[in-house]
């Protein structure tokens, strides 16, 4: 997509997503994920077909990951502590980046141990 090309915003609700996406990305030269609710098995559906983005600011692909209810409530009280002036103990955030970490391995234990799974992994990272 060039710069002067509108954002697309895809869902699941009136058309099957890993289709429209596949499509998209086979013409785009930039592009940016935001999920919300991320599944190694969903990544992995469309892993391979980024993989012809090359880096740098015309030609990459970017991945914004939500987090589950639980670390999003713990995000939020961090946000209430930062705008009362409240530091934020840079342990806990150590604290919730293994927790993240550690739900993608749980994640990827629950697939199937295909190459596919190990690409998609491998391409996340």
């Amino acid at each position: 997509m060039t710069s002067k090309q509108a954002s697309k915003i895809f869902d699941n609700i009136d058309q099957k997503l890993v289709d429209v996406l596949l499509k998209t990305l086979q013409h785009a030269h930039r592009v940016d994920f935001c999920i919300g609710f991320f599944r190694l098995s969903g990544w992995g559906q469309v892993a391979a077909a980024v993989d012809h983005f090359v880096g740098g600011d015309a030609a990459c692909c970017r991945v914004l990951i939500g987090m589950s209810e639980r670390l999003d409530q713990d995000l939020r009280r961090w946000r209430r502590q930062v705008r009362t002036g409240t530091e934020i103990d840079l342990a806990r955030v150590a604290q919730l980046k293994a927790r993240i970490a550690a739900e993608f391995r749980t994640q990827r234990v629950g697939m199937a141990p295909t190459n596919r799974a190990e690409d998609a992994l491998r391409t996340i990272r």
